[in-house]
């Protein structure tokens, strides 16, 4: 896969796959990029990455597997499988940046997925970082938005806080912000209403 995107971008891509990678997080293998133009008027980049085969985000297997979504989810432990990798990256340091199922692509037969799109992946600071914070309000918005039983999001937070040993109702506490900002902002753009909020959210 390859696409433009600005000149100092296309250095960080490639720099943060292979940090990805060095963490065995999944994402698509980086193949390199090349920086276009010469001095001042070198404003475009291309980065390039392997092809992902069968893959494709979440947003469209929920569309495709509709009821019978839930029931994938479990059979191929989609939810702790994620806070698992969030919580690798926080704990070493790093963050996405963008977590929404749009940026997660997966093979629906074989439950294997890989995270993209790492523009706004960094480097973050210890404890519950502001922007890892973030990357767990944004992917539960995915998760309210869809109607996910309650369930699922207490599983995502019951397997992201133990392995960082994080207070979970601290950690609720401190999403719920990026959550509800993040909602109110989708409620307004598609001029409705969200089908629920934190509330349902056991501490």
């Amino acid at each position: 896969m390859a696409g433009p995107v600005k000149k100092e971008r296309a250095p960080h891509l490639w720099e943060m796959s292979h940090c990805f990678q060095a963490l065995d997080i999944p994402v698509a293998a980086p193949l390199g990029y090349v920086l276009e133009g010469k001095g001042p008027w070198r404003t475009v980049s291309y980065f390039y990455s392997g092809y992902l085969a069968g893959a494709r985000d979440l947003v469209v297997i929920r569309r495709e597997q509709q009821e019978n979504f839930p029931a994938w989810l479990d059979e191929k432990k989609i939810i702790p499988r994620v806070a698992r990798l969030l919580a690798i990256l926080h704990n070493n340091g790093f963050c996405h940046g963008d977590t929404k199922w749009a940026n997660i692509l997966a093979r629906a037969d074989t439950g294997k997925f890989w995270l993209i799109d790492l523009d706004g992946a960094g480097r973050i600071g210890p404890g519950l970082d502001r922007r890892a914070a973030k990357d767990l309000g944004r992917f539960m918005v995915d998760m309210l938005e869809n109607g996910l039983p309650d369930r699922f999001q207490e599983e995502f937070m019951r397997e992201y806080c133990g392995l960082r040993r994080l207070n979970r109702r601290q950690v609720l506490e401190k999403i719920k912000p990026h959550i509800d900002k993040t909602l109110a902002r989708h409620r307004k753009k598609r001029k409705s209403s969200s089908p629920r909020g934190m509330e349902n959210i056991a501490p």
